[in-house]
């Protein structure tokens, strides 16, 4: 492979809603002799996947050492960069999934691109704390946007002029989220995959407690909020919006109303937490202290904050698919206390304000609710299916797949 550059910066470009927010810059570009486990590699004699270090600075926050990956097909249609669940620091979760997605989408020729982060990539102040630097997940969101439009203006890591995709699981999906909504990325995305998630869409409402009446998403239904029976129990309730769920996901709607908590918990409110500063009371503090004081702290760092961004995307962009969990494997005590989680409403906060956005366009804009979920974001995971296609069995991992190849192609 050709020399790459070792640093490109980027400038913010004119946006019509309140942005975008300043990209940052890649540099120190190294390529590796080998790629450490979870990056996927082809089998010989195909082209063997190539890794690079790489360093991100993006303003106010730290700066962060990732890797990532790069391998391309004798005749390829694409790219798709694979973004992980959690904090990023490994290549594949998610059961592994992220691995076997990047062998299928190389298998149909698309260049495909995996990545892992030194750290966390939400924590602004990662491993050296700057003092007065603030913990702030929108601008730590800076590096995985900054990645995307590095591979979109580095021909020596996308197929020029063929289109550039991207997926993510979880808190990876809640990246791309923020890149669409605050750092442009929409004008150069083709296709978007959001598995589980976006899980940052209202960071307060995941983390409020005590001091008010809880929000509880009504799924995929503009149909007023049934009190006290389901997840919501007695909680107030946002009606949400029936706009591009799938006819599967309606039906299984119509049948059971479809709520959930957007509340973090568990591990993952102390995720939340250590990204968002370690503020006291801490978030979603479960001896239900008042966290009023933090409310506008943490809403300030969401995707949907009310501050402005931008939920309608480039001429180019052609299809987003919002992969969410209706239902979940209960065999086998696979589906435990923290399960459903707060993926779903947390998630459909975004497709809300999307779907308000876009009432008129986006052709390729569908929301799922995958039944049969393994554990609680299990949207690909071996036993989930589509409710679209439930005669022919298509699982959750089958249809993403199938959406992604559907519009991440060239404009007809």
């Amino acid at each position: 492979m050709a020399a790459v550059s070792v640093t490109l910066a980027f400038l913010p470009r004119a946006h019509a809603q309140g942005g975008p927010m300043p990209i940052g810059q890649v540099s120190a570009v190294t390529p590796l002799k080998t790629c450490p486990s979870g990056f996927y590699s082809p089998a010989p004699p195909a082209t063997q996947t190539v890794c690079y270090s790489a360093a991100v600075d993006c303003p106010n926050t730290n700066s962060i050492w990732f890797t990532f990956s790069y391998v391309v097909p004798a005749n390829p249609i694409g790219t798709i960069a694979i973004f992980s669940s959690a904090g990023g620091t490994s290549p594949s979760t998610d059961g592994g999934n992220d691995e076997d997605f990047a062998m299928d989408y190389y298998n149909a020729n698309y260049a495909v691109i995996q990545s892992a982060w030194g750290y966390d990539w939400e924590d602004t102040n990662g491993l050296v704390p700057i003092a007065n630097q603030q913990y702030n997940i929108l601008n730590a969101a800076c590096r995985p946007a900054t990645l995307l439009s590095y591979i979109d203006s580095n021909v020596n890591f996308h197929v020029s002029g063929k289109p550039v995709c991207a997926q993510g699981s979880s808190a990876g999906s809640g990246g791309i989220g923020y890149g669409l909504t605050w750092y442009n990325t929409g004008s150069f995305l083709t296709n978007v995959e959001l598995l589980s998630g976006p899980v940052f869409s209202n960071i307060k409402a995941g983390c409020q407690v005590g001091n008010s009446a809880a929000t509880c998403e009504n799924m995929c239904s503009s149909a007023a909020c049934g009190g006290g029976s389901g997840v919501c129990g007695t909680q107030s309730c946002i009606n949400g919006s029936a706009f591009k769920c799938s006819p599967g996901t309606l039906n299984e709607v119509a049948a059971s109303p479809w709520t959930g908590d957007p509340h973090y918990i568990d591990g993952y409110a102390r995720a939340v937490q250590n990204w968002t500063g370690s503020l006291t009371p801490a978030c979603n503090n479960s001896q239900g202290q008042s966290t009023g004081g933090n409310d506008p702290t943490w809403l300030a760092m969401s995707i949907v904050n009310g501050q402005g961004g931008t939920f309608t995307y480039g001429s180019g962009f052609q299809g987003m698919g919002g992969w969410l969990c209706y239902s979940n494997q209960t065999s086998g005590g696979s589906c435990g206390p923290a399960c459903p989680n707060n993926s779903g409403p947390q998630g459909e906060i975004f497709y809300d304000q999307f779907s308000a956005s876009n009432s008129g366009g986006v052709n390729g804009y569908i929301i799922t609710g995958i039944q049969q979920c393994s554990g609680a974001e299990g949207v690909a995971a071996t036993g989930s299916y589509d409710p679209d296609f439930p005669n022919q069995g298509e699982s959750g991992k089958t249809a993403i797949e199938n959406h992604m190849e559907q519009f991440c192609a060239p404009q007809q």
